[in-house]
């Protein structure tokens, strides 16, 4: 729905507000006009008459001998009858007739006897005029005050009732009525009898509801109503005393100043309550703007209501005339409004010059209309002479509509000539401000887009000092500064207070935070994604409320920007990420050592890495585009499909694997194959040499079987030629015979035991041992020198499927030297622990003795070659160190803890089996 402009209280408003102004005017003209006249003397009906209840000193009355107590009988103009007095009432009368000074002769009685006093009448008195003016420019300061909350801030919530409140206090303070009584003062009387007793309950109303409604109020909504009640009554008694309803005997003016003192104590009352309810919110708030401006506002009002309630409402309660004091009473009223009016200047954020600016722009407007339309009325009356006279209504008429239809223009004609009047060289940046901000989606880049948007701010508003403040990249609950002008932003500075939502339009802070004041979030779907930061003014000025407007909806461009800036780098980053996880992929294809053909669906080559270039030859260049058929025999690809792999299959002069899988997209659907080309030729080369090897080794244990059957009859013939030889002398020719034998049989065993040595290996054979099998052999090889020794052996052999890949002889090694070296460090008998786990496929074995202990400058060296503490003979210091050796050999651990007196326990960690699980 579109904003409403015209509605009925407003216009109902505005009409009241011409007629309080034409009614002020006429009363302020009629008292510049006539001066009331007074005679220096306050009388009341009394037992004995009309008696002097009180008189002024210097007064009249005073100059002319009248006394306190004295009756007045009857008052004779000069040149004139005497007119006998009637009540207090007709006293009052015949002083209007007389007019201010004027000469009259009082005939009182004093002590029974009628004494003849000259009294000439005089104005009122100057502080009673003093007075008069004073009051008349605070009731015009509550009106300016008024005038410019409901031009500036008409859709606040309660800126309608603050009028009411500062157009009541207009009347209040500037309507007088002069005395006269006529038609025209009894109106004046009556609105500012009204204004009186409505002016209290109104402003307490609104000190309960500003700036949020009272807790009590919330509670109890009716009571509102009852605080207009006495306010109310008091009307209503005065309308009955006026009309002659209710009357005090013997003296009416007794009852109306009863009245008159009982409304003055309703009016200080009500605003000391006021004054303790806007007390009460300043302790409550929290907001800085507003804590900053209930301050100036209960301040004000304090200091001006409670003078009064003291010095003038109490007083006259107890019927006292505190004349003394009455200045210092009335003097500080003034703050209320003056209070109201710089909070609002101040902390409405300088609109002064915005109200001037407007005013004077509708001035200006007015002034054009009504010119054009008295032009028009003269041209038409000029035109058509008498004949207008017939048509001069419907003449009015049209010219009032033109006049109304061209307001609209001249007025916005005339507010561009102010603006460029009052901002001069940055009127074209202001101007182009949302022009600026409509097309600042037109940069991508945060960091240009962050400086032009500070420039930019920069000479528009006149402000040397701005920061952006953006979501933090990992806490989008916090905000930091991404760019900074014009100040200096500590590293440990606070800004918690900038959340990711709020409904306030801005944080403003009267005293620089950071060298800032204003803080102006940019949202987008309900979101801040961003703050903007501004300082004052270079003059030092704060911004205006048309400043912080223009903010606002630059602000909300602004955060569009940048969200799509956002986007942007944040599309730039994926594709990035996209186009380097290619490069990844092609790279992985490219670097693998394989051929790698990637079709597509029309069977054409669309990729062909360079593991492929190399093994057949031809480019990437030369391939792309091609038909797979071209490159790759039909018969084979024919054969992939069928069988998707095809082992040993000659092409190109290569011995190859092939193998194809369909490229599928995340739907499933085929977008192509991917053929692998593995070049398998060195490969079956190296299969060939096993094969040979194989073949050797076989012809090996074959030799060294033949050496073994043959060794035995060379022993046989070599032992019988040598006995032969022992039996023939040397000269015997046999005897050379038999020696050559002998020679050709050792030849002939060396040659055998070469190949023996040639066939046998002297690598250690691996093959599955139960650890708990290896350890008890090894316990009954020392089980009797465990018993001479007097040790106790336990055993605690807990570990499940202890079975590990290894040498179960070595590995009885290792335990031998264990368990001899637990003996020897046990001389007078002990205990000797066995204990074995299983722990995160490994196999934990524990050996623990109740020895000597080893010393802590000892336990590093223990595995060093050759390193013992045992006496001379008893050890070479090789145990530990080939048993560590047998143990890493084993994929395994050996750790030592020890303490000397207490023990000795190694720790040995082995690897378990891997057995196959189903699953």
């Amino acid at each position: 729905m579109g904003r409403k402009i015209f509605s009925f209280k407003y216009v109902a408003t505005v009409l009241l507000t011409v007629a309080v102004l034409i009614l002020g005017g006429l009363n302020a003209q009629q008292k510049r006009r006539f001066s009331t006249p007074d005679d220096g003397a306050v009388w009341i009906q009394g037992p004995a008459g009309i008696q002097a209840r009180a008189v002024a000193p210097n007064g009249p009355a005073d100059k002319a001998g009248i006394q306190t107590g004295d009756v007045l009988k009857a008052i004779t103009p000069v040149n004139g009858n005497p007119i006998p007095v009637r009540s207090d009432r007709h006293v009052t009368q015949i002083l209007y007739e007389l007019g201010t000074w004027s000469r009259a002769t009082y005939t009182v009685v004093r002590n029974e006897k009628e004494v003849p006093m000259m009294l000439v009448t005089a104005p009122p008195p100057v502080q009673y005029l003093r007075h008069q003016q004073y009051l008349e420019v605070i009731g015009l300061i509550y009106f300016l005050v008024g005038i410019f909350v409901l031009l500036k801030r008409s859709r606040a919530p309660h800126a309608l009732h603050f009028y009411f409140v500062c157009l009541t206090s207009f009347v209040f303070y500037a309507f007088h009525f002069t005395g006269k009584l006529n038609p025209f003062d009894w109106t004046i009387f009556w609105f500012d009898l009204a204004a009186g007793l409505l002016l209290p309950p109104l402003f307490l109303h609104f000190c309960l509801e500003f700036p949020l409604r009272n807790k009590l109020i919330r509670q109890r909504r009716g009571l509102l109503y009852l605080i207009y009640v006495p306010g109310a009554a008091l009307f209503i008694a005065q309308l009955a005393f006026v009309n002659g309803v209710i009357g005090l005997a013997p003296s009416p003016i007794v009852l109306r100043d009863l009245l008159d003192n009982l409304g003055d104590f309703h009016f200080g009352l009500y605003f000391v309550l006021s004054a303790i309810v806007l007390l009460q919110t300043y302790r409550t708030v929290r907001t800085p703007e507003l804590r900053q401006q209930m301050k100036w506002v209960t301040r004000g009002t304090v200091l001006a209501v409670v003078p009064y309630f003291i010095l003038q409402s109490i007083p006259r309660l107890w019927g006292l005339v505190p004349t003394t004091y009455v200045d210092l009473a009335i003097v500080p009223l003034v703050l209320i409004p003056i209070s109201f009016g710089y909070a609002i200047h101040r902390y409405r954020l300088m609109d002064v010059d915005i109200i001037f600016k407007r005013g004077v722009t509708y001035t200006l407007a007015t002034a054009c209309v009504i010119g054009l339309y008295a032009t028009v009325v003269v041209l038409v009356g000029e035109f058509f002479g008498a004949g207008f006279e017939p048509l001069s209504m419907v003449a009015r008429v049209v010219a009032t509509i033109v006049a109304a239809l061209l307001f609209a223009p001249i007025k916005d004609q005339f507010q561009i000539w102010l603006d460029k009047f009052f901002y001069r060289d940055r009127y074209d940046v202001r101007q182009t401000l949302i022009d600026f901000g409509r097309t600042l989606s037109s940069d991508v880049h945060i960091e240009s887009m962050l400086d032009r948007i500070v420039d930019r701010l920069g000479r528009a508003l006149l402000v040397g000092r701005a920061a952006i403040f953006l979501e933090h990249p990992f806490d989008p609950s916090r905000f930091v500064p991404a760019r900074v002008t014009g100040l200096t932003i500590p590293d440990n500075a606070d800004f918690s207070f900038l959340k990711p939502s709020t409904e306030r339009p801005y944080f403003f802070f009267e005293k620089d935070f950071h060298e800032l004041n204003y803080f102006i979030p940019c949202r987008v779907k309900d979101r801040v994604i961003a703050y903007i930061g501004l300082g004052r003014t270079q003059n030092g000025d704060y911004l205006t409320s048309e400043d912080l407007e223009l903010m606002e909806t630059v602000s909300d461009y602004v955060g569009i920007a940048l969200e799509n800036a956002r986007l942007y780098e944040s599309i730039e980053q994926k594709a990035a990420e996209y186009q380097s996880l290619k490069d990844f992929s092609e790279n992985i294809i490219e670097s693998i050592n394989v051929g790698v053909v990637v079709e597509d669906e029309d069977g054409r080559i669309v990729g062909w890495n360079r593991a492929l270039e190399i093994l057949t030859g031809r480019s990437r260049h030369d391939t792309l585009g091609r038909r797979t058929a071209n490159i790759i025999p039909a018969y084979f690809l024919q054969r992939l499909t069928e069988t998707r792999h095809l082992y040993k299959q000659s092409w190109d002069g290569l011995m190859v694997n092939f193998s194809a899988t369909s490229l599928m997209d995340k739907v499933g659907n085929t977008r192509g194959t991917l053929i692998i080309i593995d070049n398998i030729t060195d490969r079956i080369r190296l299969e060939d040499q096993l094969i040979q090897n194989d073949k050797l080794t076989s012809i090996g244990l074959l030799a060294a079987g033949v050496a073994h059957e043959v060794n035995t009859p060379l022993a046989v013939i070599s032992s019988y030629s040598q006995m032969l030889r022992k039996e023939m002398s040397p000269e015997d020719s046999r005897h050379k015979l038999l020696e050559k034998i002998t020679k050709q049989t050792f030849r002939a065993s060396e040659i055998v035991n070469s190949l023996l040595n040639f066939s046998r290996t002297n690598a250690t054979e691996f093959t599955e041992v139960d650890i708990h099998n290896v350890i008890t052999e090894t316990i009954s090889l020392v089980d009797h020198q465990l018993k001479s020794g007097r040790i106790r052996l336990e055993r605690e052999l807990r570990a499940d499927c202890p079975t590990t890949f290894g040498n179960a002889g070595k590995l009885q090694q290792v335990f031998l030297n264990l368990f001899v070296n637990a003996r020897d460090a046990m001389p007078e008998g002990g205990e000797l622990r066995v204990m074995t786990d299983t722990m995160n496929s490994k196999i934990e074995i524990i050996i623990q003795d109740t020895g000597t202990g080893i010393s802590r400058e000892n336990i590093k060296k223990i595995y060093d070659p050759f390193f013992t503490t045992k006496a001379a003979g008893k050890g070479t210091g090789l145990g530990l160190s080939v048993s560590y050796g047998i143990v890493q050999e084993h994929g395994g651990n050996i750790s030592v803890e020890s303490k000397p007196g207490v023990g000795t326990s190694f720790r040995l960690e082995l690897p378990l089996v891997r057995k196959p699980v189903n699953v």
